[in-house]
């Protein structure tokens, strides 16, 4: 008689501990669990059984045979419920048989499992078990009963991981049959050996029962043997903070920055080698300078290779041990510069007209529009910001480069360098062509090291132990990009948008109660006022029952503050440009160049008198502008009672420091407006403070856009965005849709 042999493994020998592939014959439920791809090949001395197995996707095919008969059965397992119910079924083409299979668990050191067997024939059997993990994943206890009309057949077992990846287990049987095994892992493979002997019987007769292998696509707990290990990582970017892409999604900097963290972290990992290749926003050059310099502190030794540097790379690789480019290479860095092209002449010659009003000087936006030269107030903003940057970016090189603030100023009045001068002036260490990096690293390291793919390093997450993660949870959201009063997307014209999809996820992560904070993350110089105050209703409602720490991206501005400051906590990164607490709002008339192309507009209206208020054809009217000016002042001051109530400071203190002006994160700490400076890994921190966690899973609450759908939709935002750029005033009024022939009679106020 031919029975399978995916039991030698311990998840094999009970309906409740069955997991993966090799418990699929215990529990077909166990195919739901820590799914991937797995190949199993087993052999049976004794009775000369071969045996193998396939899973991939909770779905397993497994076979059985000898040179007389063989036999397969086609498995399937699902998560039903969050790491707590599953359901599977197993098919046996030999008898048409259905088995079906449940496996519940409600806490990570308590599992139960149930199955049928033959549930449509008459040879029809149940099995029932329970297995518990008394405070400790590595120590299971399990206990089966098989019955039909009554008990027909028990065992209790246990298994102890004595060692990581050295699992003994076994069970003792009615029957008297004392069973043991051993698994061993070795990573992505394992081996398993069971033996069993009858202890009832007048002589001890030990048999070896079975020997299996095992290769997985995901790794198991192994003990590692000591080795020095590099982390070899290329830095691109900028990255995207929410995954959102035009068609489909892309990786994102939580997902890059968590990785890097992990490893500046890790024990088995001695040093960093750093490729610069992309240029990462300013706020993410700061929050990747920060993590490395936690890599030099835990011990790590860092080393940034580039063929060319530019001022974001030079600034980044400050933070490590060595730099390394090329003989060929170039550094430069000649200061910083902030501006925008004006198209006051551009508009006066195509016959187009900016008008626009404002809360209040420095609320700049529309300023390129309507002037030929920078105001005043837009010179005096700019100033102070680049000067905050500059000076940070001069203490961050001479610590990093050993030498004084005034000598990296006049590195930067030279500004350009070629490697060998680069190397002369203490910009570089080394030069030295990319194939031969493994030489200048073993000599850093001190002999020979392993160097290890970011990729490879970021996969190789162990299969848990755990039956089931019962961490509480810190949501992630993320809002990037422009503010609009619906739903968001990725336009070809416009870049991102976001706005309902933000609120919704906000108030999913309130009213999950496995959610115990947090973490917003804001990357949006503002937009709609609507839109804006929408998701602020679901900050502050979510403030008033757990933590939300937010997370400055490179600019939280204008809406991007609006929607931030009735958070429990505020962190941005020195280089974050925030603030811009004011209001903004006009078309663009375009009498004059419908006058000259020949376009009129006859319309009819109902009379009142606002009726043409946002019509592109006329300038406002005194009434008009008087009119406008009021809604604005009325935003203006609800603004800022919001920002007053949310940060604990004077209404008068906010006009102060409010009038549309911007500031770089470090002013905006000195004045209030954010409570500390770091990135979005001292967010997390920061929640598990507040939220009073020793230790929390970050699940991202975001919809990340990556179904084919939303590509479509997608598809469609950009036609829409298309569509509108080619009306001189579209961008400003928002159209019914359906069909209908109507415009809003209020013009939606922009907060950016």
């Amino acid at each position: 008689m031919i029975v399978l042999l995916l039991l030698s493994f311990y998840e094999g020998n009970s309906v409740a501990t069955a997991e993966r592939l090799q418990g699929a014959f215990a529990n077909p439920a166990a195919l739901g669990v820590k799914t991937d791809w797995q190949c199993i090949l087993g052999y049976n001395p004794s009775d000369t059984i071969w045996s193998a197995g396939m899973g991939l996707w909770g779905m397993g095919f497994t076979w059985t045979g000898n040179g007389d008969n063989s036999r397969w059965e086609l498995s399937a397992g699902q998560e039903l419920w969050r790491q707590t119910l599953w359901l599977g079924t197993t098919w046996h083409p030999e008898n048409g048989g259905l088995d079906y299979g449940l496996l519940v668990r409600p806490h990570r050191y308590v599992s139960a499992g149930f199955v049928v067997r033959d549930a449509f024939r008459d040879e029809r059997a149940f099995s029932g078990g329970i297995g518990l993990r008394p405070l400790w994943d590595r120590l299971t206890l399990f206990g089966d009963l098989d019955f039909k009309d009554s008990v027909t057949a028990w065992r209790t077992g246990a298994a102890l991981e004595f060692l990581p990846g050295m699992i003994l287990h076994g069970y003792y049987a009615d029957d008297k049959t004392l069973s043991l095994g051993l698994d061993l892992s070795f990573g992505k493979t394992r081996l398993s050996g069971n033996g069993s002997a009858e202890m009832g019987a007048d002589t001890l007769s030990p048999e070896f029962n079975e020997f299996q292998l095992e290769i997985s696509g995901t790794p198991y707990p192994t003990l590692s043997v000591p080795q020095k290990k590099w982390l070899d990582v290329t830095v691109r970017g900028p990255y995207s903070e929410d995954g959102r892409a035009f068609l489909g999604s892309e990786p994102t900097f939580y997902e890059f920055v968590t990785m890097l963290d992990s490893a500046a972290h890790d024990p088995a990992i001695s040093g960093m080698l750093v490729r610069l290749e992309g240029n990462p926003s300013a706020a993410q050059v700061e929050e990747l300078h920060g993590i490395i310099k936690k890599a030099r502190k835990q011990g790590k030794f860092v080393v940034f290779y580039a063929d060319a540097m530019g001022i974001g790379q030079v600034w980044l690789a400050s933070a490590g041990d060595r730099i390394v480019m090329p003989p060929s290479g170039e550094v430069a860095f000649p200061g910083l510069r902030g501006g925008s092209y004006y198209l006051k002449g551009t508009l006066d010659k195509l016959g187009l007209y900016a008008d626009f009003e404002r809360i209040k000087e420095y609320k700049t936006a529309a300023e390129p529009l309507m002037s030929d030269t920078m105001s005043t107030a837009q010179k005096e903003q700019y100033s102070a910001i680049l000067d905050d940057i500059y000076n940070n970016l001069i203490d961050y090189l001479a610590e990093g480069r050993v030498m004084p603030p005034e000598s990296v100023d006049a590195l930067v009045d030279v500004g350009f360098f070629s490697a060998p001068k680069a190397l002369s002036a203490g910009l570089v260490d080394t030069t030295a062509y990319e194939d031969e990096l493994e030489d200048v690293v073993k000599g850093y390291a001190g002999g020979k090291v392993k160097l290890v793919k970011a990729e490879r390093y970021f996969s190789r997450r162990e299969i848990p132990r755990a039956w089931r993660e019962d961490k509480p949870l810190i949501a992630l959201i993320v809002a990037e990009g422009s503010i609009i009063s619906g739903k968001g997307g990725v336009s070809l014209v416009g870049g991102k948008s976001m706005g309902k999809e933000v609120a919704e996820a906000m108030r999913k992560a309130r009213k999950d109660k496995k959610v115990k904070a947090v973490v917003f993350r804001v990357n949006s110089g503002g937009g709609s006022a609507l839109g804006s105050d929408l998701i602020w209703r679901e900050v502050y409602l979510t403030a008033k029952e757990k933590p939300v720490i937010v997370s400055m991206g490179d600019v939280a501005g204008s809406g991007g503050y609006y929607i931030s400051c009735a958070a429990t906590r505020i962190i941005a990164t020195p280089a974050t440009i925030t603030g811009s607490i004011g209001i903004i709002t006009g078309k663009l008339v375009a009498k004059d160049l419908f006058g000259k192309i020949g376009v009129t507009k006859p319309m009819v209206t109902t009379g009142h008198k606002h009726v043409l208020i946002w019509d592109e054809t006329r300038k406002f009217t005194d009434e008009e502008r008087r009119f406008v000016q009021d809604m604005l002042q009325e935003g203006y001051d609800d603004f800022t009672r919001k920002v007053s109530e949310g940060r604990g400071i004077t209404r008068d203190s906010v006009n102060a420091i409010g009038r549309g002006r911007i500031w770089s994160g470090i002013t905006a700490k000195e004045i209030g407006l954010v409570d500390q400076l770091g990135g979005l890994t001292d967010a997390i921190e920061l929640a598990k403070q507040e939220a009073k966690l020793k230790d929390a899973k970050v699940v991202f609450y975001h919809p990340r856009g990556s179904s084919f759908f939303s590509s479509l939709r997608n598809l469609g935002v950009a036609l829409s965005g298309f569509q509108q750029k080619l009306g001189p005033t579209a961008s400003y009024i928002e159209a019914i849709e359906e069909d209908e022939l109507f415009y809003y009679l209020m013009e939606p106020v922009e907060i950016e």
